[in-house]
């Protein structure tokens, strides 16, 4: 898995249930901003594939790692 995208799994794990004004670590809310499925997602995190370059530039902006 791509280290970017387990920085982000990480702050999933940990924020997914937690109010953090301005941050949503949900996968709809990732998929969202980085314009793929949630499905997609879900691969990405399994090892199915991961992101391109320019999301994981996209998931390091959004979520500053």
């Amino acid at each position: 898995m791509d280290p970017i995208l387990e920085k982000w799994l990480e702050l999933h794990k940990r924020y997914l249930y937690t109010e953090l004004p301005g941050l949503d670590y949900t996968v709809r809310s990732l998929a969202k901003h980085l314009g793929v499925s949630k499905m997609t997602i879900h691969r990405w995190i399994r090892g199915q594939g991961g992101p391109k370059p320019d999301k994981v530039a996209l998931i390091k902006k959004l979520y500053n790692l």
